[in-house]
Order: structure tokens, then sequence, then C-alpha cells
């Protein structure tokens, strides 16, 4: 089965994706900007992680959101 891989950016660490083992780096980055945090199991892989990937290939997120960017995600999706 396919591993979940994690990774952080290099220079903007407040930036992460997660990639599976056999799908790899989508073509809009490049290996060498992120390091390699830890490799999970599709149980221990959030479902909407897992879905993303499914998606889309890869799941790219931010960590360090304040609850105004909630509220204006409220606001955009409705």
């Amino acid at each position: 089965p396919a591993q979940y891989l994690f990774y952080v950016h290099k220079t903007v660490p407040r930036w992460r994706l997660v990639i599976t083992s056999k799908i790899g780096f989508p073509s809009t980055t490049k290996a060498e900007e992120w390091r390699f945090t830890r490799a999970r199991t599709a149980d221990d892989t959030n479902t909407e992680v897992r879905e993303m990937i499914d998606a889309d290939g890869y799941c790219l997120f931010k960590i360090g959101g304040t609850f105004a960017d909630i509220e204006r995600d409220r606001i955009s999706t409705r």
C-alpha cells in the first residue's frame, strides 16, 4: 500500500505538502524545495487529506491561520 509522505517547505516552513509514495511530487514544484518529515499509513492520515490527494494528486496547506481567516472563508463560500 502507498505511504502518505509529509513535507515542510524549506524556505517558507509554514507550508506543508502531503503526497503518496505512488504519485510523487506535483509538476508545479520541485522535490528540492521540501524537507521530508514523516511517512504515515492511510489509517493514520486524515480523511480530508486522503480525499484531496485522490482528487488533486497532493494536499497543500498552511500552518498558522487565524480565527479571522475562518470567518473570511465562511463569507467566501456563501
